[in-house]
């Protein structure tokens, strides 16, 4: 597999908890950030109950995945010139209920950091400005 060495800087509010589950990991704050490990596809709302809240805070601030929000894009311009075909129809719906279950997990992930007791509007407002 090739690979591009890729400079980021992050903020802190993502950089330290990343920082302290690889260290519980044994692993690089790299091999965290590019893993699949906090892919929300297959979590349910229920399990986030038991997440600590540096696992939770990573859900939170794990973007959608640009491949996802590009294809979707695209096929969303091929249905508004309504050149879709059958399998782009269903490969789009399969992406919508993607972004929806994304939605719902980061969603759940904010009410139960919000229910111990964290001011997720202040750290939302601070990371947008």
């Amino acid at each position: 597999m090739d690979k591009q060495a890729v400079w980021v800087e992050l903020p802190n509010d993502i950089y330290e908890p990343m920082q302290r589950l690889a260290q519980q990991r044994d692993s690089s704050v790299e091999n965290v950030l590019i893993s699949d490990e906090f892919s929300v596809a297959d979590l349910t709302p229920e399990q986030l109950d038991s997440y600590s809240d540096e696992e939770l805070w990573a859900i939170v601030w794990r973007p959608l995945a640009t491949s996802v929000d590009l294809r979707l894009q695209e096929l969303s311009d091929l249905a508004d010139l309504g050149k879709l075909t059958d399998s782009q129809r269903e490969e789009m719906a399969r992406m919508v209920a993607e972004v929806d279950h994304y939605v719902l997990i980061r969603s759940k992930a904010l009410v139960t950091l919000k229910k111990r007791g964290h001011d997720v509007e202040s750290r939302l407002r601070q990371r947008v400005a």
